[in-house]
């Protein structure tokens, strides 16, 4: 009995890690239709960049209306490269301790 409750907790928690690690990949962009929108941009180059940072951290776009106005959930803040075409992505918000570092 004990084994048949241990293997049900087992199947459990790994179709709940899968569910969990699924949600989250949902949430990020698609980064090849945001690097085909950089093709209209005055400053092609720039995009792309933006794209290819946001895309190696498998960081969320920040919709948002400007810097300030941001979209990020709580935790992160938006970042951005420092040319015009930049898109905005979030990032995690260091902690005070980690910047004293």
């Amino acid at each position: 009995m004990k084994k048949t409750i241990s293997g049900v907790l087992f199947f459990f928690f790994l179709v709940t890690a899968g569910y969990c690690q699924e949600k989250e990949a949902s949430k990020l962009p698609d980064y090849k239709a945001l690097a085909e929108k950089c093709k209209k941009a005055s400053s092609v180059g720039c995009c792309m960049a933006s794209v290819r940072a946001m895309e190696k951290g498998k960081y969320l776009l920040d919709t948002g209306k400007s810097f300030n106005d941001t979209a990020c959930p709580s935790g992160y803040q938006s970042n951005r490269l420092r040319c015009i075409d930049s898109y905005r992505w979030c990032i995690p918000v260091k902690s005070t301790l980690q910047n004293k570092e």
